[in-house]
């Protein structure tokens, strides 16, 4: 599954894209400097209702839309410096345009349905995700996490890619000295933080229910793991399917579509994740209330 950094090229780039976008085309062209009807703008993106145009600085310019990423590379090695960079947020973007949902979290698949992990940047996600593979989850995506809905309208998570983007004080914390098996260091480009590859048989790759969603928050003033439940209507005004780049998001998403996805997960057991400070400790102790609730739910369904 993984390509050899020298061979990459834009048919290779397609490949290193997750199965829910396929049928995308990713090739090499010139880029116009600007694009028509622009709606917002940032510092290194720009985007109107149906285009984003995206700046990697000293690498290359980014033109995606629903069906193809267009690539104008700035450095004769550009393509081998995108490879994960396609799978954040010109991925999320497509999933927008498509009318799914790309989310900024992980997400792991557990006894056949999938725990979606939320959080700003450095809030755990990944080490959460982590520690539940070490507790016998597969993991279904990092970074950005996918949620659409199936053809009866409820809400699944799709595979993306067998990596997790881990420090190195992450993995001692969480696993010793040694990593777990199932986890193996991979060369990483300069600009990157370091990732492991997953090996295959932890991780899922075929679309799965979406059965519980937990965001992670810190506060550094508490003494103990706070677990808030949130109701359906104060996720829709809180935007509790955290977008990857939500004002990206707010313009290239169709807003019915992501108000149908809100009304599909309103009955999905949602919780707010309150750590009292960021210590990789706690993320174990949060791994295990999480594997305790599933317990209890699937305990319940049994009879109920």
């Amino acid at each position: 599954m993984l390509i050899e950094m020298q061979a990459i090229n834009s048919q290779c780039l397609a490949g290193m894209l997750p199965e829910c976008v396929a049928d995308v085309i990713v090739k090499e062209a010139p880029i116009p400097p600007s694009l028509a009807d622009v709606c917002d703008r940032g510092v290194l993106w720009e985007a109107n209702a149906s285009e984003l145009l995206l700046r990697v600085p000293e690498i290359a310019r980014l033109l995606i839309s629903r069906r193809e990423i267009l690539i104008e590379p700035l450095v004769p090695d550009a393509l081998e410096h995108l490879h994960r960079l396609l799978r954040r947020t010109p991925l999320a973007a497509l999933l927008w345009l498509r009318g799914a949902h790309g989310c900024n979290g992980a997400a792991v698949e557990i006894d056949c349905g999938a725990v979606l992990l939320l959080g700003v940047c450095g809030s755990g996600k990944s080490s959460l995700a982590a520690a539940l593979l070490s507790r016998g989850a597969r993991l279904l995506a990092d970074d950005v996490a996918p949620v659409m809905l199936d053809e009866g309208h409820r809400p699944v998570v799709a595979p993306v890619w067998p990596e997790l983007a881990l420090w190195p004080d992450a993995i001692t914390s969480l696993f010793g000295n040694s990593p777990p098996q199932g986890l193996e260091q991979v060369p990483s480009d300069r600009f990157e933080s370091p990732y492991w590859t997953v090996r295959l048989d932890r991780f899922c790759n075929r679309i799965v229910p979406l059965k519980a969603i937990y965001c992670l928050s810190t506060n550094r003033l508490g003494e103990e793991i706070q677990w808030e439940p949130v109701g359906g209507l104060q996720r829709l005004q809180s935007g509790a399917l955290l977008s990857y780049h939500e004002r990206i998001c707010l313009t290239l998403g169709a807003r019915a579509d992501q108000l149908q996805i809100y009304g599909a997960i309103a009955n999905v057991p949602y919780h707010n994740v309150i750590v009292p400070h960021r210590h990789l400790a706690e993320i174990e102790h949060v791994a295990d209330g999480i594997m305790q609730a599933l317990a209890n739910t699937q305990e319940l369904s049994r009879h109920g």
